[in-house]
């Protein structure tokens, strides 16, 4: 029986069955060994199909070396712009029998302007003459068919795969593109009035902290200004709204109270950005 299990951590896995009269279960032959993985997966048990089987999951979660941590903090206590650790899994774990062709994780889109979603559901594999039936349940609000026969997904996005097995990637030809991510300027109203103004355990931003919010507005200008300035750039995200635990840069307090004078971080975003002005020309 093929199962499946959904999670982010590394599991280690190894299926078992029971041996003759109850005795200690013992490794089967094939899949053989211990597979860490990070996504859903299936194991085949080959010829103890029908047969009893234990199947055995074991999560770890180890505090260091590479994994998706988010900004989860690699120590027991938080520190720069890491904050407290979640341990464990952080999804439920499930078994479940699967035909050779079957569904995978679905994906929905909600599309509010189309008053639509887009599904996307993909298939373990394709078989001739196969369609997949969508249908929006609560009595019956629609429905949506497609062919499930056709394996357009060839090579990866943005990778240029060769005849002789080797790939590249596409170079960047001018395409706009978006900032994910600026600022994250340091600012503590009340360690620029300590002493201890720079000590980075109990406060934490990025670069050299601001003496005050007219430095922090001209800062922000500044930085906003050349995005905006920049042809190929038609979107950004500045980090961060809030301050969070230890890290000091948001534009109002861990609380959401008032921290700096959010008319003028408006105000110097109102100007058309240089894209903009492009398509108009």
């Amino acid at each position: 029986m093929p199962s499946r299990r959904s999670g982010r951590r590394g599991t280690a896995v190894r299926p078992r069955r029971t041996g003759p009269g109850g005795s200690r279960p013992r490794p089967l032959a094939a899949p053989a060994g211990t597979a860490v993985v990070r996504r859903p997966f299936t194991a085949g048990l080959g010829d103890v199909a029908g047969e009893e089987v234990v199947v055995t999951v074991r999560a770890r979660d180890p505090g260091s070396g590479p994994q998706a941590r988010g900004k989860q903090a690699v120590r027991y206590a938080d520190h720069d712009c890491h904050y407290t650790r979640v341990t464990g899994i952080w999804q439920t774990v499930w078994p479940e029998p699967v035909p050779e062709v079957h569904l995978r994780r679905p994906r929905i889109t909600p599309d509010l302007a189309g008053s639509a979603f887009p599904l996307e559901l993909p298939l373990s594999g394709d078989r001739p003459g196969h369609r997949v039936r969508a249908v929006l349940g609560d009595g019956e609000v629609s429905r949506a068919e497609a062919r499930a026969d056709l394996d357009l997904a060839q090579g990866d996005p943005f990778v240029d795969s060769h005849e002789d097995g080797t790939a590249s990637s596409q170079p960047y030809r001018g395409q706009p593109y978006f900032v994910s991510e600026f600022g994250g300027i340091w600012w503590d109203p009340e360690a620029a009035a300590g002493q201890s103004g720079e000590d980075r355990t109990v406060s934490w931003g990025h670069g050299e902290r601001v003496r005050d919010e007219e430095e922090f507005h001209a800062r922000f200008g500044g930085l906003t200004d050349v995005l905006l300035g920049d042809r190929g750039m038609f979107g950004y995200c500045y980090t961060q709204l809030t301050d969070v635990f230890q890290e000091r840069s948001g534009i109002h307090r861990f609380d959401r109270g008032p921290e700096l004078d959010v008319g003028r971080v408006r105000a110097a975003q109102l100007r058309p950005a240089a894209i903009e002005e492009q398509d108009r020309t």
